[in-house]
């Protein structure tokens, strides 16, 4: 973790009210940065340099799979968890995260204290 008071989580989900819903679940523990589409989230995390980056697994034009891949293979970023938000459920999606380099995996819809006691054990590591 960097000098911050707060950790710093990068979340990017395609959907605004759910992105929204979960920013509010979070942003007192934690400084967050919200983007609706994974275009232009790889590009930003060198500048951002976060503790943990939430993605969603379905998004148009860059998805979960590839920006995960993207940060996985960037030396910067082996200490930040990334961690899979998604509707997402087959064990060939599973697969799929596991591959990409997901280092946890969460499904929606989900509940804010499991949320918050997940991102807490993933920052811990």
């Amino acid at each position: 973790m960097t000098a911050r008071s707060k950790p710093l989580i990068v979340l990017v989900d395609d959907e605004p009210a759910f992105l929204s819903l979960v920013a509010r679940w979070l942003e007192r523990d934690y400084d967050l940065k919200l983007f609706t589409s994974g275009e232009g989230v790889y590009e930003a995390l060198g500048e951002l340099k976060p503790d943990l980056v939430v993605l969603d697994a379905n998004m148009q034009p860059v998805d979960g799979y590839e920006l995960c891949r993207r940060i996985r293979g960037d030396a910067r970023f082996d200490l930040t968890s990334v961690l899979f938000l998604t509707g997402a459920k087959s064990d060939a999606d599973l697969v799929r995260q596991i591959e990409a380099g997901g280092s946890g995996f969460l499904n929606k819809p989900i509940e804010p204290e499991e949320l918050r006691r997940v991102i807490a054990e993933e920052l811990a590591a």
